[in-house]
């Protein structure tokens, strides 16, 4: 089965730069990275059977209705819609590691809609990785939303909190236009099912000193949302 396609877009700012040589882009606090997917009943289809999350109400539209409570029929896996959150990451910084996900679903997400995945840049902090004490690593705390509405808040479907670790803050060059179309496979061994309230994390012994509260003053500012 294939997945459907995905638009990537960049929040680009307004500067004015050497046409001959302009400076990389680098992630700051307050940049937001945006996803754009539809999710297919292919899409559904092979997650259910990668995952092993056969859940009626993700692949029966009667089911979904008289025991779900869901009007429109069947609805997409949580955890496939926010799968959109690392996978921007990753499009725009390639070799990050994903430490924590926060995730509390708040409306359902049917098959067809299109949904807009927003990760934002809250809190960066430099920190040195634990097997080298001369390369860094940047531990980036976002705030993730994705919305079925044009980033409108009373169409809000999923939000939490993640936090990522980068080995760079350079935007991958690879996705420096500002819109792009590509087509993924979807690997995943396990999964748990849609839960209200969900929360999992990455063992991220590897890097030194996750306290935030430790961040010095040359640290990079907080975003208070």
């Amino acid at each position: 089965m294939r997945l459907g396609q995905r638009a990537i877009s960049l929040l680009v700012r307004t500067a004015t730069t050497s046409a001959a040589s302009p400076p990389p882009a680098v992630l700051r606090v307050g940049d937001a990275l945006r996803e754009r997917r539809r999710f297919t009943e292919a899409d559904v289809a092979t997650y259910a059977a990668v995952s092993g999350d056969r859940n009626p109400v993700h692949v029966d539209d009667a089911v979904a209705r008289e025991l779900g409570g869901f009007q429109r029929g069947r609805v997409v896996h949580g955890m496939l819609v926010a799968s959109l959150f690392p996978s921007v990451i990753a499009a725009h910084f390639p070799g990050a590691v994903y430490a924590s996900q926060t995730l509390k679903f708040a409306a359902p997400v049917y098959i067809g809609d299109e949904m807009v995945a927003r990760v934002q840049a809250l809190h960066i902090r430099t920190t040195a990785a634990a097997n080298s004490s001369t390369t860094s690593r940047y531990v980036v705390k976002f705030a993730t939303k994705c919305f079925t509405d044009e980033e409108e808040e009373d169409s809000l479907a999923i939000y939490g909190e993640a936090m990522a670790v980068l080995p760079t803050l350079e935007f991958s060059s690879k996705k420096s236009a500002t819109h792009v179309h590509y087509k993924s496979t979807l690997f995943l061994r396990k999964t748990i099912p849609c839960l209200k309230n969900y929360q999992f994390t990455y063992d991220a012994r590897w890097f030194k000193d996750q306290s935030w509260e430790s961040a010095s003053s040359n640290d990079h500012r907080n975003l208070n949302m």
